[in-house]
This record gives C-alpha cells, structure tokens and sequence, in this order.
C-alpha cells in the first residue's frame, strides 16, 4: 500500500508542479490582461484564504425586510504592471440574462485605479419582489478594450481545477433554501426543511436566517439548534393543543421539528 502511495505521489508530482507553474504564468507573465478574481471560502480568522471561483449566488433572504439593495463587492485584477493613470476596463452582460439592468443591478464606474494591479467591481444588487418567487441570473463578460486583453480564460483554483475568469455567473434570489449541509447536521434538530418554519423560528425563537449557512457545527451552535428545535417545539406543542395547528406551506402537513424535538 505504501509503494503503491509512493508510486501514485511520483506520478503526480509532475502535473502538480506543471499547474502551480500555469497558474503563475498565465498571473503575472502574460501583458496587461485583466480577469475576475471572486474567492469563497474566505475567512480571515481562520487564516483561510478561499480559492477563485466563477459562480456568485446571492440571496437577501438572510436580510432584514427593510434592506432593499447590497452593494456586493467583485474583485477584479490584472496581470503586468500598474501605471500612474486610471484605466477603464469593459464588461458586457450575456444577452439571454433574466436579470435586468436597473430593476435587479446596477453598474458603477468600471475602473482599475491609478497604481493598482486590484481593484473592485462594486455592483448594486436590488431586492425585488419577484426575488421572493425564484432567482434571476445573468454572466459577466470581461471583454479586451484599449487598456486590457483578455488572454487569460482560464485560472487554477486548485491542483487539479481550472476557472473561467473572463466570466462570473450571477444568481440573484430572495428564497431561503436547504443549502447542501441540511440533511446531514440540521435535519436531526428542525425536521424537514421549509421557508416558512424557518421564518417562524425566526420570529418565535430567534433562530438567525443563515444559522444552517455553515458546512459544520462547533459545539456552541450544537448547543443552540438544541435551544432553538426545543423551543420551537413547545411553542408548535402549545398552539396545537390550543386549537392552532400550525401547517407547512400546503396547508395539510403540521409542521414538525426533529424526532427528538417533538
């Protein structure tokens, strides 16, 4: 096993090396070319650094009802040298987006300011009423202009992974949903996922609305899905035996919590 480990590190080790080389070249070796540089997975408390991606999905479900737009903040870079001037770079949006200018976004000044390699697209996205039935989407363009090329349509996030950075897609959205982590850490404490019993806790028990936005659980947040499940299920409890079933969406299913939140 540990031969065939060795073996497998050898043959490897030469397409490792081979893309931290590309991703250098094709960053800092190839003219003034510019491109997105959108990380997630970012946390500077943990020292996490995220990685490039090129997918942005936002959502105002998490927002208070009285925010009504977000300036959401887009980095952009370029390769060679930053010059004592300002330069103007262009981005188009693809024609078949379901996001319309003015109504869901708005454009700011797209500019690489004097003596910067880095710089940030700041869009304004709206909160729209039709947010609230399902998302609206749209692709950033980057496009060559005067002042920058566009030979760089591809960037390693990772060893094995490339990136579209001439091209963000956006997803614009007022919808609470499951995420992909629900089943396996929230499910246990709130049931079956639901919009409307996770703006019910929200209201009753203060369950914050991006408590489930996370990929695992310290022990202080397995400590309050305890409060909050437990909480909700007295309260869910209380009102059936007052009359008040309180339904799910489809004004049939009782809403539930967890098997041991009952």
């Amino acid at each position: 096993m540990r031969i065939a480990f060795y073996k497998l590190f050898i043959v490897s080790l030469p397409v490792l090396l081979f893309a931290c080389r590309k991703d250098k070249l094709m960053t800092y070796n190839a003219g003034d070319n510019i491109y997105f540089q959108y990380k997630v997975g970012v946390d500077s408390a943990a020292n996490q650094q995220g990685f490039i991606d090129d997918t942005l999905d936002y959502t105002f479900a998490y927002s208070p009802d009285n925010v009504k737009d977000t300036l959401f903040p887009i980095p952009v870079a370029v390769t060679g040298e930053p010059v004592n001037s300002d330069r103007v770079y262009k981005v188009i949006v693809d024609p078949h987006a379901s996001a319309v200018e003015g109504t869901h976004y708005e454009w700011p000044a797209l500019v690489i300011h004097a003596g910067r390699v880095k710089d940030t697209l700041y869009m304004r996205f709206k909160r729209t009423a039709d947010l609230r039935k399902g998302k609206v989407e749209m692709t950033l363009h980057l496009m060559p202009n005067e002042n920058f090329a566009t030979n760089l349509p591809f960037i390693l996030a990772h060893s094995i992974d490339t990136i579209d950075v001439l091209h963000l897609h956006i997803s614009l959205s007022d919808v609470l949903t499951a995420g992909p982590d629900w089943d396996i850490y929230f499910a246990s404490y709130f049931g079956t996922f639901s919009e409307k019993k996770m703006r019910l806790m929200n209201e009753v028990v203060g369950l914050p609305l991006d408590f489930w936005a996370t990929s695992s659980m310290n022990s202080a947040q397995v400590a309050a899905a305890t409060y909050y499940a437990t909480a909700m299920g007295r309260y869910l409890r209380q009102q059936a035996l007052s009359g008040n079933v309180i339904y799910e969406a489809d004004g049939i299913t009782p809403m539930r919590m967890g098997d041991d939140y009952q």
